[in-house]
């Protein structure tokens, strides 16, 4: 099954919110990285989610553990040795003997007091406990994968404009510039468009800086940088209406 149709099922279970946007999310790879191709990644590599599943698998064998109360306990034992004597009275001889022995036991426990049921119950209530946390915790990545994508798409489209208008800006220097060589402005003219090129070139610099640690929080989150095309996020849709709708949906998806 490809990793699409399992992410697919996974958001279905955390959160109908997140289900939408990711359906409502071409998949088409000629567009350039999508979020799903964000979601997959996030899935199979971030260190939380992965750290969080290796918790879940330890606590699952805590009911193993525990059903070992109903089991048969079988127990082994095994002694061997070797018996040397030698006799001068009247006829010498040597006698070597060979002792052996061997126990095997099997217990089955009838009736602990409860014991057992108790500590399955208990088992079984932990690992309720981390498939929830597990469950919270995807949430809570998944999130975090569409605001980092959704930053990054949001500060290129940043640098862009920026650069764009630093060019703009260059050729209205040019063209003041040209004019006050004609006498048809004046220095205050050419010192005002400097001032705005300068302006612009500053706006980019801090663009470029903010698309750099959107970047970095898309690794950090994701597993892997950005692609050099990042197709846009979707809308999200509706949301609920009133306070008591977002109460229910809480109430019936949250973990």
């Amino acid at each position: 099954m490809c990793k699409r149709a399992s992410v697919a099922r996974l958001l279905g279970a955390v959160s109908p919110i997140v289900l939408m946007t990711a359906m409502a999310w071409p998949l088409d790879d000629a567009r350039g990285q999508t979020l799903t191709d964000a979601f997959v990644s996030t899935y199979n590599s971030n260190p939380d989610l992965m750290s969080q599943r290796a918790r879940l698998r330890a606590v699952d064998e805590t009911v193993n553990q525990a059903l070992s109360g109903w089991r048969p306990v079988v127990r082994g034992q095994a002694e061997a040795g070797i018996n040397k004597q030698n006799s001068s009275l009247r006829s010498p001889r040597e006698q070597n003997l060979r002792p052996n022995s061997y126990a095997l036991s099997v217990t089955q426990p009838l009736f602990r007091g409860g014991k057992t049921v108790a500590a399955t119950r208990g088992a079984e209530a932990d690992v309720l406990s981390e498939r929830s946390t597990l469950v919270d915790r995807e949430q809570t990545v998944l999130v975090g994968a569409v605001t980092a994508f959704s930053d990054v798409v949001r500060d290129v489209a940043t640098v862009l404009l920026r650069r764009a208008n630093v060019n703009v800006l260059q050729q209205q220097l040019a063209a003041t510039n040209a004019r006050f060589q004609v006498g048809e402005l004046t220095r205050t003219d050419v010192a005002q468009a400097e001032s705005r090129v300068a302006r612009s070139q500053s706006d980019l610099t801090a663009a470029e800086a903010q698309a750099a640690s959107s970047r970095a929080a898309y690794q950090r989150v994701v597993g892997q940088m950005p692609g050099p095309r990042m197709s846009e996020a979707p809308l999200m849709g509706s949301v609920p209406a009133t306070e008591d709708q977002s109460v229910a949906l809480a109430i019936e998806h949250a973990p």
